[in-house]
């Protein structure tokens, strides 16, 4: 511990004497130090308890967590699973326990980090790529028995119709300011819009711009720009996000005057970034707020359980559609207990 601070303190020193690209290197040997330290203090802490309570204690007595796994539909796929308890710390969460859930159960036999999360995951299901449950934070967590419950919800689906209807509703969106040197750009988008086929989600805008470039007047511009996308699920232990958005394949604009080349790149590379950004937070904000709803209409209920985290299974970007398997999760017994409204006749 002494020399992970020795080095750590050493670093931040070189740090604050650094800038531009220098200062990057050593930002990142900080993080990774400053990890390893929150490791070592977990350590530490876990030697003191223990040789404070030799004979072992109630803090230290093996806690039970059961997992309680409910199937809201057939045919899912299914098969061993592992759970993971997590200490969330300021520098990211640090795994601390990993054990297989064993009948229903697995064991945690040290104690819980001041904030926790706990996450289970099936494995050796190839097309399983998201976690089955996720607590997200858990403060002041005891040594009592915890209970985990588990709802495997129905395979969702939203159609590329539908993600198109909701983006038309954003335009048009202006651009930010593009300036350097020599350029200064404005610009408009008029139409959004995305394109689904295995694997990859495309996003094209299109618009104007209007402004110079290279002292030249860029009149009403036209433009035109696409970037693909992947969807993963979100394995963060906290569950503050649900999915992952990533390019997949880079992004490219093209313009509907003839341009030199150097006015071209440098439009390309002030509006391409833009136009990929754009791309990434529609479909991750798009995908976020549907989620909950249509999980909810699956099962005929007008909203989710109270306390309980929502996590996605699986995701997959099909022809004209995207598909996803949710799944309900709470610490506690209020999956096996709940109480649906009543539901309306036809």
């Amino acid at each position: 511990m002494a020399a992970l601070k020795t080095q750590f303190n050493a670093l931040v020193d070189q740090a604050n004497s650094l800038s531009g690209d220098a200062v990057w290197p050593v930002l990142a040997q900080l993080r990774d130090l400053s990890r390893q330290l929150d490791a070592a203090k977990l350590d530490l802490a876990h030697c003191i308890d223990t040789y404070n309570n030799p004979g072992g204690t109630s803090d230290f007595a093996p806690i039970p967590v059961t997992v309680h796994v409910i199937s809201a539909a057939a045919g899912l796929p299914t098969g061993p699973q592992e759970a993971t308890v997590w200490a969330l710390t300021d520098s990211g969460p640090q795994n601390v326990l990993a054990a297989p859930v064993d009948n229903g159960e697995f064991v945690v036999n040290q104690v819980f980090p001041p904030r926790t999360a706990i996450s289970v995951a099936t494995t050796g299901v190839v097309q399983l790529r998201g976690p089955d449950f996720r607590s997200g934070v858990l403060e002041d967590l005891t040594g009592n028995p915890l209970r985990i419950e588990i709802v495997l919800g129905p395979v969702i689906r939203i159609s590329q119709e539908e993600l198109n209807t909701v983006l038309a509703t954003l335009l048009p969106i202006a651009a930010p300011p593009m300036n350097e040197s020599m350029v200064q750009a404005n610009g408009t988008i008029t139409t959004l819009a995305v394109g689904l086929e295995p694997g990859v989600a495309t996003i094209t805008a299109s618009g104007s711009l209007s402004g110079s470039a290279y002292g030249i007047p860029l009149g009403d511009l036209g433009f035109s720009g696409s970037v693909g996308l992947a969807v993963t699920p979100s394995v963060a232990p906290d569950a503050q996000d649900l999915v992952e958005v990533t390019t997949a394949t880079p992004v490219a604009v093209e313009f509907s005057g003839s341009l030199i080349a150097a006015v071209a790149n440098s439009l390309s590379g002030l509006f391409g970034p833009f136009v990929e950004n754009l791309g990434m937070t529609q479909l991750l904000t798009r995908l976020t707020q549907w989620l909950p709803g249509a999980i909810s209409q699956s099962l005929l209920l007008a909203g989710l359980p109270k306390d309980c985290t929502l996590s996605v299974r699986d995701v997959s970007i099909e022809h004209g559609a995207i598909s996803a398997q949710p799944v309900l999760g709470c610490v506690g017994n209020a999956l096996s207990t709940f109480d649906p409204p009543a539901i309306p006749y036809e």
